[in-house]
């Protein structure tokens, strides 16, 4: 199960969705790996951030028609609870290392202990790959010395980055022990 969402392609992943429908309506929706298995793999091309999507969106109303027909949870039909509790956060970000610094020191004294952002931001939708693992990294160093050593500090890099700048980011942000980093590639 995932998320139902590609930014900027709200359209494209709902006309996705809708081609499943041909296959789904009068189908058991119970039988949830069947379908997720045929919508996959199936069609002769496969795969694909959209494609993906739009499987997830059915997968999780699957689990939900299923979850409200014997009216229990979903999380009962994933294998229970694993915990008591869980780790929740908001997300910050800025424009300036100064800014970032500011937004997560907001989220920490609003009594949040982790925050989730982008490091890594393209200006005028151009990827320098220096520029950019240089500028993220330095809004990185600002909100680790303004939140401190325990704050958890959520990475999400959205799939912009190329391999070496993977690479060079993570090896960069090392020291400043992110809580962790979403999306690389």
């Amino acid at each position: 199960m995932g998320e139902g969402s590609i930014t900027s392609k709200a359209r494209t992943v709902e006309q996705a969705i809708l081609e499943h429908r041909q296959y789904l309506v009068g189908q058991d929706p119970t039988n949830i790996e069947m379908h997720w298995q045929a919508m996959y793999r199936w069609p002769r091309w496969r795969g694909g951030p959209i494609l993906n999507s739009a499987i997830s969106v059915v997968e999780i109303a699957l689990w939900d028609i299923l979850g409200q027909a014997v009216g229990q949870p979903i999380w009962r039909f994933l294998g229970g609870k694993a915990r008591q509790k869980v780790q929740m956060y908001v997300h910050a970000g800025g424009n300036s290392p100064e800014e970032y610094a500011e937004n997560w020191l907001k989220a920490k004294q609003a009594g949040w202990t982790a925050c989730k952002g982008g490091f890594l931001r393209p200006k005028e939708l151009m990827v320098d790959p220096l520029r950019d693992v240089r500028e993220g990294l330095a809004q990185l160093k600002a909100v680790r010395e303004a939140v401190g050593p325990d704050f958890g500090i959520g990475i999400d890099l959205h799939g912009i980055p190329t391999l070496p700048m993977v690479v060079d980011f993570c090896v960069g942000a090392e020291p400043y022990h992110p809580y962790f980093i979403e999306e690389a590639t």
